[in-house]
């Protein structure tokens, strides 16, 4: 008898995971009443423990994964450099309890807009520059479309567009 020898065909993982080079903001849209364990985990892991707090993560499969997990709670979408500065500006904290403008003058980046650019482009990242990756937002001036129950675009739930994320985190600064 002739042994087979079986190859193996799935791909290594590896522990940095590539990234999309893109930026995703998630907004948790409701509360912890009566919350799986394991869905209250996964917004532990992306930062969103109250409502109405928004974080800020790099595009990777594991977030993807964590989001789709979380979808029930949480809003997401694809933000650009405009929306991470308007964010930054308004809601922006240093890490250890710093102020924004303390945090960046360490780094090269010594304006609110450079560090925006940069991390948008994926060359440094929120937790480099010394700053959280949550902003603690207000509930949207006017409520939210359709309500909180429903998924996206009927209620507040799930994947948005990058228009209609940049528009609800505008309505949440104010």
């Amino acid at each position: 008898m002739t042994e087979k020898k079986v190859e193996n065909v799935a791909p290594k993982t590896t522990a940095k995971e590539k990234t999309d080079g893109k930026l995703v903001a998630a907004v948790r849209i409701r509360g912890s009443m009566q919350t799986r364990f394991d869905v209250e985990d996964t917004l532990k892991q992306l930062h969103l423990n109250r409502k109405n707090n928004c974080s800020v993560l790099m595009a990777s499969p594991t977030l993807k994964g964590m989001l789709q997990k979380a979808k029930d709670y949480i809003t997401w979408g694809e933000i650009d450099a405009e929306t991470l500065e308007m964010l930054l500006e308004k809601k922006g904290e240093g890490a250890e309890g710093k102020k924004l403008n303390e945090a960046l003058s360490g780094s090269e980046h010594k304006t609110i807009a450079l560090a925006a650019k940069s991390i948008a482009d994926g060359k440094a990242n929120l937790k480099k520059l010394g700053l959280k990756s949550l902003f603690r937002l207000q509930p949207p001036k006017g409520g939210f479309k359709g309500g909180i129950k429903h998924d996206y675009p009927k209620g507040a739930l799930g994947k948005r567009e990058k228009k209609d994320i940049t528009a609800l985190i505008t309505k949440m600064i104010y």
